[in-house]
């Protein structure tokens, strides 16, 4: 593995991980990463979870996935391995697939090893560090929805953080709202060209904002033309590719 400056990191033993959705639920591997707690690798895992149920998840997908990732200089790295990327602390981490031998080995990538990488759940999402477009976060992952190098790109970041159940939450507790959950906060990115990432909202206001006036008429048609149509990534998406033609 030198095509990638990566460390080692080996688990110690079982670590308690509730799981509030059972879809989502985290196998062996999952647990062991959540609650990983190692100084001398330099990273420091969340803490154990123990209410016995925890809503939501700090992964994109709950579950190894197959993607690759390219390095800074242009290497590869696909076949044999499968991924997964923490939204809590935006990293990546690696596994050899076939190593039966030795299942509890997990890698973790260098953030500024890697140029681009992606991971296949029903379609590719390719994802790249902040410093990639000069953002306010260099050192955390965006997703790429949409790129078109000299017209526009549209990004989208994630940022999980985990909240613990507060017993004195008497409105939650009256709810029956007692476990732990991870909440995202999800900003979206309009790139334009070489310029530096600008943020949007849902609005055609907050886009107009930050587009060319030849393009404005185009935002306009196309809120006026789907205003019953759900807010999503599909929705920018679209949006940008009118944009882009």
């Amino acid at each position: 593995m030198n095509i990638l400056c990566i460390s080692m990191m080996f688990f110690c033993g079982p670590l308690v991980f509730g799981q509030y959705n059972p879809v989502t639920s985290m196998n062996d591997d999952f647990k062991q990463i959540a609650g990983l707690k190692s100084r001398q690798t330099g990273f420091e895992g969340l803490q154990t979870y123990n209410s016995g149920e925890v809503k939501g998840s700090q992964f994109f997908y709950p579950g190894w996935a197959n993607g690759s990732v390219t390095t800074i200089k242009n290497e590869v790295i696909n076949k044999n391995y499968q991924f997964l990327f923490d939204r809590v602390r935006h990293e990546l981490f690696i596994i050899f697939k076939l190593d039966k031998s030795n299942p509890k080995e997990v890698l973790q990538a260098e953030k500024n090893q890697v140029k681009t990488f992606t991971i296949i759940t029903d379609r590719d999402h390719v994802f790249v560090p902040g410093s990639a477009y000069h953002t306010l976060h260099p050192d955390e992952f965006y997703e790429v929805l949409e790129k078109k190098e000299t017209a526009f790109t549209l990004l989208k970041l994630v940022k999980t953080r985990f909240v613990k159940f507060d017993s004195r939450d008497m409105l939650r507790v009256k709810r029956g709202e007692m476990y732990d959950e991870f909440i995202d906060k999800t900003t979206y990115y309009l790139v334009y060209g070489s310029e530096d990432p600008k943020e949007i909202e849902f609005t055609r206001k907050s886009i107009i904002s930050v587009i060319p006036s030849s393009k404005k008429e185009l935002v306009t048609d196309y809120f006026n033309d789907n205003e019953q149509r759900e807010q999503n990534d599909d929705f920018l998406i679209k949006l940008v590719q009118i944009l882009n033609n």
